[in-house]
């Protein structure tokens, strides 16, 4: 069905990025400060990225014809928290401007995932079974 396939290539895509935001500072710290601005906690920088690896991994490991709903809720709700701080802290001031776009991307991947809720290729629910 291609709405299976819709909600495959999100999951793919949202996983992409998550492993790579988590990936870039485990493996060059240096360059992703260059980009993102200094960062002051290096174990708060590992413990994020290592978060991010794991929800794109779960994202990644759903190869299903539909995806579970438990992996929407987690891709939604990191995404929302992720894009929300970033345009937060961004517009205080707080962070470089750079992250505006990070949490621009994280919030339309929200989006996403709420169009595929919305034309029912996703569910939040479980199913229930018929007697």
């Amino acid at each position: 069905m291609r709405t299976h396939f819709h909600t495959r290539l999100l999951s793919f895509s949202h996983a992409l990025y998550l492993l790579f935001g988590g990936g870039w500072p485990l493996l060059h710290l240096k360059s992703f400060e260059e980009v993102t601005g200094p960062k002051h906690d290096e174990f708060l920088v590992r413990t994020v990225a290592l978060l991010l690896i794991l929800v794109g991994s779960i994202l990644l490991g759903q190869r299903k014809a539909a995806v579970e709903r438990s992996a929407v809720q987690l891709a939604m709700g990191t995404s929302f928290i992720l894009g929300t701080v970033a345009i937060v802290s961004a517009a205080g001031g707080w962070v470089w401007k750079v992250y505006f776009i990070d949490g621009t991307i994280h919030l339309l991947f929200v989006l996403a995932w709420a169009f595929l809720l919305f034309r029912g290729a996703v569910s939040l629910y479980p199913r229930t079974a018929v007697r």
